[in-house]
């Protein structure tokens, strides 16, 4: 048996594995570096997306200033830039198109819209409307508009916790014990008119 398994090991380290030779990758090609702000920036959160004009809209919660900025880089390399909001360092992001083809942005539960005068308040979100606290608010771009996406306690949506069976020790020994987990569930809400 000592025989056989040192030469199974043996016979399977003796072989080589065969690599494919790496290719370029498909459609991809380089452009020039585009500055996308005019100061320096580090750990700052991003999120972008491309409009039907194949358009790149970057919003950028920059930390140092604190503000947060809407760039448009044009498929020719233009580069526009306009501030949202100063003051502002907001932990959650998020951008979509609504079907109305405006740009809105959620800045933690803030909710904006951009209009020919500017960013704009857009209106209660659904977590407001219901009365429920959410946890990671974000927007998901969809085919027709835009989703509302957010976390809330289980029990706001009718999901009770649930009991589960917890243990800690060793080989020796071990306490088993229940423990109640309270639920967090993923709400999805579409745009609506």
């Amino acid at each position: 048996a000592l025989l056989v398994g040192l030469g199974a090991l043996l016979a399977g380290c003796a072989s080589e594995p065969t690599v494919p030779e790496p290719g370029a990758p498909p459609e991809v090609r380089l452009g020039a570096v585009l500055d996308l702000l005019s100061f320096e920036t580090g750990g700052d959160r991003v999120e972008s997306l491309i409009d039907t004009g194949g358009n790149a809209h970057v919003i950028i919660a920059a930390r140092h200033p604190e503000e947060v900025h809407h760039v448009v880089v044009s498929p020719d390399g233009v580069v526009q830039r306009e501030r949202i909001a100063s003051d502002s360092t907001p932990s959650t992001l998020g951008a979509a198109f609504g079907s109305d083809g405006k740009l809105h942005v959620l800045l933690d539960d803030r909710h904006l819209a951009r209009e020919v005068s500017g960013w704009t308040p857009a209106g209660p979100t659904p977590w407001d409307e219901a009365g429920v606290e959410v946890y990671g608010p974000r927007l998901v771009q969809a085919p027709n508009g835009l989703l509302w996406a957010f976390d809330v306690d289980g029990k706001a949506v009718g999901a009770k916790g649930r009991w589960e069976w917890y243990a800690f020790g060793g080989a020796m020994g071990g306490i088993v014990f229940p423990w109640h987990s309270a639920s967090q569930k993923l709400v999805i809400v579409p745009e609506a008119a």
